[in-house]
């Protein structure tokens, strides 16, 4: 019985209602940290594997304008560090830009999201190697669990657009994510 009277309290805890955290007036924070690294071998003889290995912070910052409607600033900052055989090298780049993202509600403790964004920065190599500018924008949607009043854990799947370009060439990449994250709402809830 105690037990069961254990997790009836938790659980309560848990799935309050949801409501006001995408109402006007409300803060949101979050963003993800990841980090990556791959291999490829080259099975030709005499060839080095080539190593490869990622590190982003991406933090956004955001505001309920109308409900469930925010609007803010993202920020991201990748480091890659690739090396080959005796040679390596290591590049950094910097970006900002805006995001909106748009709530629809399925049920007291969950919501879909729709976001977009946009960003510019630039992305500098060690060395004499001149800086690249680059320019992204991306999508992405899933759902929102809301754990408590204020936390929000997100799965989400999106899509993004990089070009990257320097006095010598101009080139776009895109990839597609499957990513999980938490999202922080501040604000008072309204009884």
């Amino acid at each position: 019985m105690k037990k069961a009277m254990t997790f009836l309290f938790v659980s309560s805890f848990i799935t309050c209602s949801v409501f006001s955290q995408t109402t006007k007036g409300f803060w949101l924070t979050g963003g993800n940290i990841s980090f990556s690294t791959t291999k490829e071998h080259d099975n030709s003889a005499g060839a080095s594997d080539l190593k490869t290995s990622a590190f982003t912070f991406a933090p956004d910052f955001g505001y309920f304008f109308i409900n469930n409607f925010a609007a803010g600033i993202n920020l991201s900052y990748i480091t890659i560090h690739t090396s080959e055989g005796d040679n390596s090298s290591s590049a950094n780049s910097f970006s900002a830009g805006p995001f909106a993202r748009y709530y629809f509600g399925i049920g007291n403790n969950s919501k879909i999201f729709v976001q977009g964004n946009l960003a510019w920065g630039s992305q500098g190599y060690g060395g004499s190697q001149s800086g690249e500018s680059i320019s992204t924008y991306g999508f992405k949607a899933g759902p929102a669990f809301f754990l408590n009043p204020h936390v929000a854990l997100e799965l989400a799947v999106g899509y993004q657009s990089m070009k990257t370009k320097n006095d010598y060439y101009n080139y776009t990449t895109s990839d597609f994510s499957i990513s999980a994250g938490f999202q922080i709402h501040l604000g008072k809830p309204k009884k």
